[in-house]
């Protein structure tokens, strides 16, 4: 994709090339190898930082700054070519992102912006996390609204497909769940406790032996239910179980354990919320369907989680404890 954005906008040697949210500098990259004069815009400093490494490992002078797309950091009519891949639309202000994007570009600059198309996996996305970062990029698919958004332009509009691809299974995994929404925010409650995992259990088998060490984590009852509407959370929670699991096995004869509780309905705020998403009266409605005709209290899950972080618990392992009121049955 991004060698097809620079086929596109087809920079010239010595030209003035923006490539806008510009991430690790994928596109920048691959523009600066045509000769033309490039700079990459990103608000995160971490991505630039990767962005200026990557660069510096190739041999090309990039200039990369940090500023927001919504108030950029250069003259009116500056650049030749103006790029944004998956980037420029998710500014919380798409009028005024994209009148810096008019201002910036010369009479007849060629640009180029991708989005992702307003579909079945886009409005899922929207409708199981309406929060996620605040900001709604589906418009920018949408032929009238871009082209109210840049009338200076003489816009054509196409559908494709792209490849991702890294250097290895691991690298594709660590890309596509740190930065593809609405991957992102679905794989937040597995990727938190996989990052957990990663810095805790070592610290726990550096202790000196004999060691005792306890990792727990919290899983739902939905990990071995099929919840509708819920999908993406089910398969979110069924991962922390089959990683529980997996620990508890690699943990063996280490004096470390690996061990989950898996609730059922709580009366929380997270659950009120489901109910509103059910159209159900009140939270309390869930009590019906777990045998013990109740919700249960955070306390009651909090016992649990104490008990498994004690002593008392050094002969369980690899075990996801169902705290749920016999909805497992």
């Amino acid at each position: 994709m991004h060698r097809r954005i620079v086929e596109l906008v087809a920079p010239l040697p010595g030209e003035r090339f923006l490539d806008l949210a510009c991430g690790t500098g994928g596109i920048a990259l691959i523009a600066a190898r045509t000769g033309a004069d490039v700079t990459g815009l990103d608000i995160s400093a971490d991505q630039l930082e990767k962005a200026r490494a990557a660069a510096a490992e190739a041999g090309l002078e990039i200039r990369f700054d940090e500023g927001d797309a919504q108030a950029l950091p250069y003259e009116g009519a500056s650049y030749d070519a103006v790029v944004s891949a998956f980037g420029i639309i998710f500014a919380p202000d798409h009028r005024q992102a994209a009148d810096e994007l008019t201002r910036v570009s010369k009479p007849g600059a060629r640009v180029a912006v991708t989005s992702w198309p307003n579909d079945a996996w886009a409005q899922l996305g929207a409708r199981l996390r309406p929060d996620y970062e605040g900001i709604d990029a589906r418009p920018w698919s949408e032929e009238p609204y871009v082209r109210g958004l840049l009338p200076g332009f003489d816009l054509e509009f196409s559908r494709g497909e792209s490849t991702i691809a890294a250097e290895s299974p691991e690298a594709l995994w660590e890309l596509l769940s740190a930065s593809v929404p609405p991957l992102k925010a679905w794989l937040s409650i597995p990727m938190g406790v996989v990052t957990l995992a990663r810095v805790a259990i070592p610290a726990l088998l550096r202790r000196p032996a004999p060691r005792s060490g306890r990792f727990i984590a919290v899983s739902s009852a939905a990990a071995t239910r099929g919840l509708p509407m819920l999908a993406a959370y089910c398969a979110a929670k069924a991962g922390v179980t089959g990683l529980i699991r997996a620990l508890g096995a690699e943990l063996g004869g280490t004096g470390v354990t690996a061990n989950a509780v898996s609730p059922g309905s709580t009366d929380t705020a997270m659950l009120a919320e489901s109910a509103r998403l059910y159209d159900l009266p009140a939270a309390s409605s869930f009590a019906a369907q777990q045998p013990m005709r109740r919700l249960l209290a955070a306390g009651e899950i909090a016992a649990v989680l104490a008990f498994l972080a004690g002593p008392g618990s050094s002969s369980i392992t690899g075990a996801v404890v169902p705290t749920d009121g016999g909805l497992a049955l």
